[in-house]
C-alpha cells in the first residue's frame, strides 16, 4: 500500500514540475500564431465566391473538358457557341447560367492556361 501511495505521489510531482515547466505564450506570439494560421483559398469570380476553382469554374462556363488539350481555334469556337447561346437565352427571357462578362473572362483565362502551356520549357 505504501508502494501505490509513493507511486502516486511521485507521479503527481511529476505532473506538477511539468505544468510548471511549460512555456507561457506571449500576447505576440499568440498574434503571430493567428496571423499565420493557414485559412483555406477564397475563389472569387466576378464579385462571386466560387465552390471549385477558378479554372473548373471557366473551363464549365466553356463547356470544356479540363486536362484535354485544345488549341486555339477549339477555345474560340467554344467561345462564339456559348455567346451564342448565352445571346439566345436572354432574347428569349430565359434565366442564363453565366453572363457574357463570365465569357469573356473565361476567354481570357483559358488562352492565358493554353498561351502558358504552349510556351512553357
Amino acid at each position: 500500500m505504501r508502494v501505490l501511495i509513493f507511486l502516486l505521489v511521485v507521479y503527481i510531482i511529476k505532473l506538477l514540475i511539468k505544468e510548471l515547466n511549460k512555456p507561457v505564450d506571449s500576447d505576440v506570439d499568440q498574434i503571430i500564431n493567428t496571423i499565420t494560421e493557414k485559412k483555406p483559398v477564397i475563389y472569387i469570380s466576378n464579385g462571386v465566391e466560387l465552390k471549385t476553382t477558378l479554372k473548373r469554374h471557366y473551363f464549365n462556363i466553356l463547356d470544356m473538358e479540363n486536362g484535354k488539350v485544345y488549341d486555339r481555334e477549339m477555345i474560340l469556337t467554344q467561345v462564339q457557341r456559348q455567346d451564342s447561346y448565352y445571346q439566345e437565352d436572354t432574347n428569349a427571357g430565359y434565366k442564363t447560367r453565366c453572363t457574357s462578362n463570365d465569357i469573356l473572362l473565361a476567354e481570357s483565362y483559358v488562352m492565358d492556361n493554353y498561351n502558358y502551356l504552349v510556351y512553357l520549357n
